[in-house]
């Protein structure tokens, strides 16, 4: 199977950390769906419910952009860089397992779509939050004492999505070097 960008109805953006998120938006930008990232008993992401999330939309149209990590190991004990890595692992071993079109985006390719590079979570949930006003309850929550939890995964996840949207209908804010090179897993690009 040939990946067509005109087939694509469905972008799905996957943040794979363990606080990650995935989400699903239309063609048209509008988000379907923010799932955090679904962990099994044993605090591991669960394959099984990503594949059961993944396969309510037709597989041959749609398209995952998961955010591709390069993980510091000096910078990290071994038993973190070994989970980071498993967890990591799970996720693309899944969309490859349900035959998926998919690519990954490293976060300073997304990043630089949206003026984040040096920023922190925070900000990144501040702009999905503009991007996407109807869903800023989803990205930031606050307690009764005014106190604000931010949903860095889930907001990082939706901009993963947005940004494949972008890169696949050729909506271009900001001129990304590697654009060029995207690679698309799973079938040949046309």
């Amino acid at each position: 199977m040939k990946f067509n960008k005109d087939n694509v109805e469905y972008f799905i953006g996957i943040d794979t950390g363990l606080y990650g998120a995935i989400t699903i938006i239309d063609k048209d930008g509008d988000v379907l769906e923010i799932r955090d990232m679904p962990i099994d008993d044993e605090g591991q992401v669960d394959e099984k419910e990503i594949k059961t999330i993944l396969s309510n939309y037709p597989i041959e149209k749609i398209l995952v952009a998961y955010e591709k990590c390069q993980f510091d190991s000096k910078k990290a004990k071994n038993r973190i860089a070994f989970y980071f890595g498993q967890n990591y692992r799970a996720v693309i071993t899944t969309l490859k397992i349900i035959e998926v079109f998919y690519l990954g985006v490293a976060p300073v390719t997304w990043q630089t779509e949206y003026s984040l590079i040096g920023r922190g979570k925070i900000e990144s949930v501040v702009v999905a939050s503009q991007l996407c006003k109807k869903m800023k309850g989803v990205f930031i929550t606050s307690s009764k004492s005014g106190k604000k939890k931010y949903y860095d995964g889930r907001a990082e996840s939706y901009l993963i999505a947005e940004y494949a949207r972008r890169r696949t209908y050729g909506i271009v804010q900001k001129k990304v070097k590697s654009q060029k090179n995207i690679k698309i897993y799973g079938g040949d690009f046309d």
